[in-house]
């Protein structure tokens, strides 16, 4: 007498290929989940006031454009924090890397807003070889 035979299901036929292929599906999703958030903070922090004026005041500060040559260029990475309240105050911790034909430097920027006017108390350019600070704020 014949026995039927049972063919085993589709995931025990398939799962050698498809467990990877889930896996790195998800894999991808959560680092582009991750890059878009990074490229969004990296983004907000770039086209905030506080950035755009302490770029400005440091780029064209003539030791910086002695030390550095020109143009400046800002770097490719701006490290630290912008923050917003709702009652137009907040407070801005920056690190903002600046290069020129000359060298690298980063501007350190730490600044409060109040009334929607941002006031920076501490704006400086670091150069890193040899370490040397040129001072903006307070200027010297």
């Amino acid at each position: 007498m014949n026995t039927p035979t049972t063919q085993p299901d589709w995931f025990a036929r398939n799962w050698k290929w498809f467990v990877p292929l889930a896996g790195g599906m998800a894999l991808l999703a959560v680092v582009s989940c991750a890059g878009g958030v990074f490229f969004f903070a990296m983004h907000m922090i770039r086209s905030s006031e506080v950035h755009d004026m302490a770029f400005a005041r440091a780029s064209q500060h003539p030791a910086v454009v002695e030390r550095l040559g020109e143009p400046v260029e800002e770097g490719p990475l701006v490290l630290g924090s912008v923050h917003v309240n709702s009652d137009g105050s907040g407070e801005a911790d920056l690190q903002i890397p600046i290069k020129g034909p000359h060298g690298k430097a980063q501007i350190n920027v730490e600044a409060t807003r109040t009334d929607e006017v941002w006031t920076m108390h501490v704006l400086n350019v670091e150069f890193a070889d040899p370490f040397y600070v040129i001072p903006i704020i307070p200027e010297p």
